[in-house]
């Protein structure tokens, strides 16, 4: 008998639960329903981008979010979950595109090796060189970066903590460059790829030709760069060549 009065008891407290969050999801789908019927115009290629990024990660947070609460009550979803997933979608619908929007970029000079002969002992540095210098995001976390973006190329998304970036122009071709240190690894399309190999900043890359884009890849000490673009080979080669050091 008791057992089938706490039964009774944890079944009618998952009944109160859900309704309070179909309540909870009601009033977000209201809200959502209200901001939607604001919005006039239509969603350009990167705004959608953003809001698929946008999306994608509120789900993570969710449910990240969720697995803690359940831990913590095990049989709740607590008001306070859901006001706080409430909150973090519309942070992400106004942070986000207002974030990609308002990058701001460094000017940055390379670093170069500077030797210099002195009496009796040379002298060795790495130093900026001053006669270069380039753009930068400023929320960009690698050591690397490109010093050469073809003429029409805009930034157009980036994930600092993957050191990847995306450029794109107005026919929306993309350019993408990637920064990947020891233990990450990269799945890239190789459709009728041609294989070849140059040589880029004294090492040996590996060059794949799709006919309508290029992939350059190439290593440095313990990290390996890309550069994946609808562009010929030599335009791609020549973005490749021009990945200084920054940092």
């Amino acid at each position: 008998m008791c057992n089938d009065k706490r039964e009774s008891a944890v079944l009618e407290e998952q009944r109160l639960d859900t309704l309070l969050r179909l309540a909870f999801e009601y009033d977000a789908m209201e809200e959502t329903r209200q901001i939607m019927s604001e919005c006039t115009g239509e969603l350009s290629p990167k705004d959608e981008a953003i809001c698929r990024r946008a999306y994608a990660s509120f789900l993570r947070k969710l449910a990240r979010l969720e697995r803690r609460e359940r831990r913590t009550y095990p049989l709740r979803f607590t008001a306070r979950t859901w006001k706080v997933a409430v909150c973090m979608v519309v942070l992400l619908i106004v942070a986000v595109p207002w974030a990609i929007a308002h990058t701001d970029f460094l000017r940055v000079n390379p670093s170069r090796l500077e030797i210099k002969k002195k009496t009796g002992y040379i002298e060795v540095e790495m130093k900026e060189d001053t006669s270069v210098s380039f753009d930068v995001p400023s929320q960009w976390r690698g050591r690397y970066y490109l010093s050469y973006v073809p003429e029409g190329f805009e930034l157009f998304d980036i994930f600092p903590e993957m050191n990847w970036v995306e450029y794109r122009n107005a026919e929306g071709k993309q350019l993408h460059f990637a920064e990947c240190v020891k233990g990450s690894a990269s799945a890239i399309d190789n459709k009728n790829a041609v294989y070849s190999q140059e040589n880029i900043h004294g090492e040996t890359a590996f060059i794949m030709d799709r006919g309508d884009s290029t992939c350059v890849i190439w290593g440095i000490g313990t990290e390996y760069f890309y550069v994946d673009a609808y562009l010929p080979k030599e335009e791609v080669l020549k973005i490749a060549e021009g990945v200084e050091f920054i940092q």
